[in-house]
């Protein structure tokens, strides 16, 4: 037994080692095939292009808040307010775009512009929309509309002002305090959403002042179509972001109901 136990010995040995040369063959040749599989991953996965990324490599900072009254909010007879407001339309439309909505029923240039000039801004891209309030009331609108602008400019941020929507039987400031808005961004160098312009049928309006679903999402286009001259790394869609509906500024995140 022990002399054929012997005989054996080398046979067996040689057996093993063939089966571990195998288990190693297998090995490497299943890291490989993972090895290819993960570059395939990589090399076909979605990437950001170049100018989408800046010079730094990092994604830009596309935060917008809007600061305005209850066109730019999205109320319609009284208090009511669409399901689908522009801040909600203009993250739909441009899904980078972080959007904080800052914006409240009966807001003026006039009433907030003090309370504005002392506020922190977070965002880098600041929406004014004032003045309809302005011109029903009688209430001086320049003054209160450019001491905005220049606070935002003071903390380094972009602002962008827009015109006045369109209503039906007319107001009397209306079409001065438009003329006024469209005067100040020039002067200041900002931005100017042209609301004045865009197509108004007087049966799209939910109520004399506010406007109705289909001329608010016009409006929103123009707004987003100039967010795009000052940010056109933002107008891609690749990147989710919510909106944040806020009751007032300067912190308040809390959702509207």
């Amino acid at each position: 037994m022990d002399t054929w136990e012997n005989s054996r010995r080398p046979a067996l040995e040689l057996h093993a080692l063939g089966r571990r040369a195998y288990v190693q063959r297998a090995a490497l040749t299943g890291s490989f095939l993972l090895l290819l599989g993960l570059q395939g991953c990589f090399f076909n996965a979605p990437r950001l292009a170049a100018w989408e990324l800046g010079a730094t490599g990092q994604l830009p900072d596309c935060s917008v808040a809007l600061y305005g009254d209850s066109i730019l909010w999205g109320a319609h007879n009284g208090l009511n307010r669409w399901p689908d407001p522009p801040g909600m339309m203009l993250r739909r439309l441009r899904p980078r775009y972080g959007v904080t909505d800052r914006t409240m029923p009966g807001a003026s240039a006039y009433a907030e512009a003090m309370k504005f000039t002392n506020i922190h801004l977070a965002s880098r891209i600041v929406v004014l929309q004032y003045g309809m309030n302005d011109a029903g009331k009688g209430y001086p609108y320049e003054a209160a509309l450019r001491a905005m602008v220049l606070h935002v400019k003071a903390q380094r941020r972009t602002a962008v002002i827009t015109g006045i929507s369109n209503v039906v039987g007319g107001m009397t400031l209306r079409d001065e305090y438009d003329t006024t808005a469209r005067r100040v961004a020039k002067e200041t160098a900002v931005e100017f959403a042209d609301w004045s312009h865009v197509d108004f049928d007087p049966a799209d309006m939910a109520d004399p002042v506010h406007p109705g679903e289909a001329y608010s999402a016009r409006l929103t286009q123009r707004l987003a179509e100039t967010l795009d001259r000052v940010a056109p790394e933002c107008r891609g869609g690749s990147v989710v972001v919510p909106v944040v509906l806020s009751r007032a500024y300067p912190d308040q995140t809390a959702a509207m109901p």
